[in-house]
């Protein structure tokens, strides 16, 4: 599901800039599939490993600040100092993605629960430098995943000697 989220973004893209007229309807399509995939790619990181660092899932958990807090204190858990070098890039692109659509609902409805407008950005998008955004952000979470996968492996193996 995680990796079609992910595709599913790429093939807007692909298809805006097959017809560039495409951008205006697809865009908030893309963006959806694409916060998508970043809060599934951190709710998959704390699930999987949170227990073994004592880091829950934040409730609610459809914040993107959230999500990220709680995934930045394994990974400071880890390594400290390297993790806070590391991980700056990336919480700037996170708090950019929230700020646009905090409660995972802009990219999905016209309009909040009370009825209200939900104020959209009304400045175009650079569709190409977006996915490459999120291709870095995949890659970085993609690395965290296997480098804790090795980490809890080790540990797990570490306990039957």
């Amino acid at each position: 599901m995680l990796k079609g989220y992910f595709r599913a973004g790429d093939v807007l893209v692909d298809s805006c800039l097959k017809n560039l007229n495409e951008g205006h309807t697809l865009i908030y399509p893309i963006l959806l599939c694409y916060r998508h995939a970043l809060e599934m790619t951190m709710k998959g990181i704390l699930d999987s490993y949170g227990h073994h660092y004592g880091v829950a899932a934040p409730k609610p958990n459809h914040s993107l600040l959230l999500l990220w807090e709680a995934c930045k204190a394994i990974f400071t858990q880890i390594d400290d100092e390297g993790a806070a070098i590391s991980t700056s890039a990336v919480e700037k692109l996170i708090k950019e993605f929230h700020d646009l659509d905090a409660r995972a609902e802009a990219f999905r409805y016209p309009e909040k629960k009370d009825g209200t407008l939900i104020d959209l950005p009304d400045y175009p998008f650079d569709l190409i430098g977006l996915r490459d955004v999120i291709e870095g952000l995949k890659n970085f979470f993609s690395g965290a995943d296997g480098y804790l996968n090795h980490l809890c492996s080790a540990s797990d193996e570490m306990r039957y000697y």
